[in-house]
């Protein structure tokens, strides 16, 4: 029988690939988990995964987890006395993720923003496991980037990421052996691509970095805010406008066009930010809430009941693929989510579907393959045959080939 690599059901995630089906459309409550739990199923399929993000509960942020298939829901970080933890990033083959653990009360449009002196500023950067084991400070005193949106780290490998010093400026960090090592001077608080050859800060898109001498060149503001990188370092987005759209630019040539249209969004939850997108770049996440229930001033950053969603993109164009999902829903705020999915067993091909996949006949006598979706293919002697498929987003398939003996054999793997 045949079925994507990974999946169960050909049909289903066919239609929702396309926007047949919608984990966003069906009758319900869209504020009970069960009204998304199809969707999270369809994206966990793809690939093994976990999202991260800051939550505001009781009075501070604290980082809480959940897996793609909707289990696991639970505070990642442990408590600390008067501090908040924000801005985590999980690294690229999702063993570990970083976060900063910040004075209380001291993030963007909070009371004691801006009134901190140096000393109470102070701002180690933990590394800890995905399990939420082996929680330690990998930097004694570190920074969000320029102008105070919660990014801190630029992930290059692994064992190698940038970050934000007290100084304002950009250091690299090796974790293998402790070194830092400045990259980008005269402070900004900047946070490079992972090629080098961009930087952003807060409010500040996508300036040109010049690695030799350490410098950046600020480039025109586009409007809006919480600009960041796709992990090849091809790509940026940021928050074009208020609640909506994001936008995405490639670098290489400035032009730019919008990611995400808060129009694909439910109603009640048509207020997008914070958005970031898997180092697979095969998923973007952000946050969304009700536009007409802000609360707290300048889109509700710390007030509002923002919640977690998650959708499949296209990593080479960053288009949308299907309908986004949510993923938390407790009447908090949630924001800047970072979001793992394990590679996919065959990779990714970016050729879009129809694809066609030649199969042949091994030896003499009638062979027999079954794709587990009403169809078959016979072939006989060494006839070539072609099998089409009409999906698109995953990375091959499986099937069952019946020889001219009648043995059957199973998951046999092809891919375009």
């Amino acid at each position: 029988m045949c079925k994507p690599r990974g999946l169960a059901a050909v049909p289903a995630m066919a239609l929702w690939l396309f926007g047949g089906f919608s984990a966003a459309e069906p009758a319900g409550d869209i504020d009970s988990p069960a009204y998304w739990e199809q969707g999270r199923r369809q994206l966990a399929r793809l690939g093994d995964g976990f999202l991260v993000w800051e939550a505001h509960r009781d009075n501070r942020w604290s980082i809480w987890t959940i897996k793609l298939d909707g289990s696991g829901l639970r505070q990642l970080t442990p408590l600390e006395n008067n501090r908040d933890q924000s801005c985590p990033q999980i690294s690229p083959d999702g063993k570990t993720l970083t976060y900063l653990s910040c004075p209380r009360g001291s993030g963007p449009h909070e009371e004691l923003q801006g009134t901190l002196s140096d000393a109470q500023r102070r701002t180690p950067l933990h590394l800890i496991n995905a399990d939420g084991t082996s929680d330690r400070i990998i930097v004694p005193d570190a920074r969000k980037y320029g102008g105070g949106w919660d990014r801190a780290v630029t992930w290059f490998t692994p064992s190698r990421l940038a970050y934000v010093g007290p100084d304002d400026n950009t250091y690299e960090l090796d974790l293998a052996g402790g070194r830092s090592t400045l990259i980008i001077s005269g402070g900004g608080g900047w946070l490079p691509n992972t090629t080098l050859t961009h930087a952003v800060q807060s409010f500040n898109t996508f300036s040109l970095l010049e690695a030799k001498t350490k410098t950046i060149t600020p480039m025109p503001h586009l409007g809006g805010c919480q600009p960041y990188f796709t992990h090849d370092g091809q790509w940026g987005f940021w928050m074009a406008g208020l609640g909506g759209p994001v936008g995405k630019m490639r670098l290489s040539t400035r032009d730019w066009a919008t990611l995400l249209d808060p129009a694909v969004l439910p109603k009640a939850r048509d207020y997008c930010y914070f958005p970031n997108i898997s180092s697979s770049q095969c998923l973007l996440t952000f946050s969304a809430a009700n536009h007409e229930k802000l609360r707290g001033g300048y889109g509700g950053y710390v007030l509002t009941d923002y919640n977690v969603f998650v959708v499949a993109i296209d990593p080479l164009a960053l288009d949308i693929l299907g309908k986004p999902v949510r993923y938390s829903f407790d009447p908090v705020c949630n924001r800047f989510p970072d979001v793992y999915q394990s590679p996919p067993a065959l990779g990714f091909k970016s050729n879009k579907a129809p694809y066609r996949v030649d199969l042949a006949a091994p030896g003499p006598g009638e062979w027999v393959w079954d794709f587990g979706d009403g169809a078959t293919l016979k072939a006989g002697g060494n006839e070539l045959l072609v099998k089409s498929t009409q999906l698109y987003g995953f990375w091959g398939f499986t099937c069952d080939l019946l020889t001219p003996e009648g043995k059957l054999m199973t998951d046999l793997a092809y891919s375009p």
